[in-house]
């Protein structure tokens, strides 16, 4: 009976939603096209710089521009994360017009190259809303992702951001120049519509307060790290910009092979085994090789570097933004607030790298030692934040304690394997104690209301851990759980 039970729990966990199976309908790609116009924006504001030198400004002025973009955006993250009940609430009337404000410098910019006039300082200001419109997009999608299915979610971001960066390529390549702009405030306009669309008829039952006991947070080393990560891809795009327009669209580009790597790792499960952080480990080394090889490396070699480095990111991106969704929709977190803290760090980190690749490339350009000591000391503060927050995240432990004061659940526990499997798991991906013992229970198919009352802790304290487990073994799901549980009893059976 136990073994029918387990298996008509399977059949229930695969059997596709209804959602799932209209991925390639109706609701499902209108999300899609949304999506990709809303990444295209993302990939002008954050993947590329190649939007100004393609318009004809200099290669120091692109920079600037970029670095007012970037202020504008973390403003508006802040506003998002100090007044998020409010913008949630008001999503309509704040977040759609200051989305529509992207408009207003495509526009200007296309009526300033057709009767042959100058922005000057005003381009400054256009920018600026550049960046304001593609934070408040991304409070919007984050939304409506927050809502749909884990698979509808990976399948989504991963074809959309395919499909964003051949849109980012027409437009910024397109000839006339005035061609590619309206294009750019027409996918904006289309968005808008798209978004308009979709939230009729779907209930809005407001926003979520988050626990106060701040589970969910993000630690300080996780958030250290993450600045730092950006601040380096900061920089390698500014050198990048010094080489031209070409070299720009072509690193650029190179998001599209990271969203085919986030699709094939769809299709192989891979999003099981490997989490946005652990992307962003494993690529630690080459990031670190990029920032001391600039020096030496002729253009071919550091497009090549820059373009692999993108790849990672938007790779590491699409893994974020399904997890993200995913750990909203299954904990009632707050999307809104929960996007703009984790996005906080990510462009301060984004906007320091940018500013030193300024000052030191640009401005400052011959200053002979003075530019590899900048790039060893940013090398060493990446290594420097990746061993605090490794220092954070693995914890080991003596299993001897789960002896008498630890949960070892009846039935499905009392086999010999499993439980030797549950250990094996938990040791391999840092669990704490109590954390295993949570672990045992969701191996057995329980859910966080069983646990709650099962290990006699609050609701905000089950879903705590739960989320803290889901992180560190890079999984989604309850059934994720039991598959790796079962994959390792397996492994010991044949051994």
């Amino acid at each position: 009976m136990a073994v029918q039970a387990k298996t008509m729990e399977r059949d229930a966990d695969e059997k596709p939603t209804l959602q799932e199976e209209e991925f390639l309908s109706g609701r499902s790609l209108l999300v899609a096209a949304g999506f990709s116009c809303f990444l295209a924006l993302q990939t002008y504001c954050g993947l590329s710089i190649a939007l100004p030198l393609a318009l004809g400004h200099t290669q120091e002025y692109a920079v600037v521009l970029r670095i007012v973009s970037i202020l504008a955006v973390i403003v508006v993250y802040v506003v998002g994360d100090v007044k998020a009940d409010w913008v949630a609430s008001h999503y309509a009337s704040v977040l759609v017009p200051a989305v529509a404000l992207g408009i207003v410098p495509f526009v200007a910019k296309a009526a300033a190259l057709s009767f042959g006039f100058g922005l000057g300082m005003a381009a400054l200001v256009t920018w600026a809303m550049l960046g304001v419109s593609f934070a408040a997009s991304g409070f919007l999608w984050c939304l409506i992702m927050s809502q749909n299915s884990l698979r509808q979610n990976v399948l989504t971001v991963a074809f959309s951001a395919f499909f964003s960066v051949m849109i980012y390529v027409a437009t910024c390549a397109a000839e006339p120049k005035q061609l590619g702009l309206v294009g750019m405030a027409i996918v904006i306009v289309a968005e808008l519509a798209i978004f308009n669309q979709l939230v009729k008829g779907v209930p809005w039952d407001g926003p979520v307060a988050e626990d106060d006991d701040g589970s969910f947070r993000e630690t300080g080393p996780e958030m250290f790290w993450t600045a730092c990560h950006s601040a380096v891809y900061g920089m390698v795009l500014v050198v990048t910009v010094a080489h031209g327009l070409k070299a720009a669209l072509v690193v650029g580009a190179c998001g599209a092979f990271g969203a085919l790597l986030s699709i094939m790792a769809k299709h192989w499960s891979l999003n099981r085994l490997l989490a946005s952080r652990q992307v962003q480990q494993l690529s630690l080394p080459f990031v670190v090789a990029t920032l001391l090889l600039i020096p030496s490396c002729n253009e071919a070699g550091l497009v090549v570097c820059a373009g692999l480095n993108t790849s990672l990111n938007a790779f590491s991106m699409v893994l974020k933004w399904c997890e993200a969704s995913e750990m909203n929709q299954e904990f009632r977190l707050h999307a809104i607030r929960r996007y703009a803290k984790t996005g906080i760090p990510t462009w301060l980190g984004m906007l320091v790298g940018t500013v030193l690749g300024w000052y030191v490339f640009m401005r400052q350009p011959s200053l002979g030692d003075g530019e590899h000591l900048v790039l060893v000391g940013l090398s060493f503060l990446l290594l420097l934040s990746f061993a605090l927050f490794s220092l954070g995240e693995t914890r080991r432990f003596d299993f001897a304690s789960l002896g008498a004061g630890g949960v070892v659940p009846a039935g499905r526990g009392s086999d010999g394997f499993f439980v030797q499997s549950c250990k094996k798991v938990a040791l391999e991906h840092g669990l704490t104690p109590r954390e295993t013992e949570v672990f045992i229970l969701l191996a057995k198919g329980r859910n966080a209301e069983f646990i709650e009352k099962e290990l006699v802790v609050s609701h905000s304290t089950a879903r705590s851990h739960i989320y803290n487990i889901y992180k560190k073994l890079g999984i989604h799901s309850n059934q994720e759980a039991i598959d790796l549980v079962d994959d390792q009893s397996r492994i010991l059976a044949r051994g």
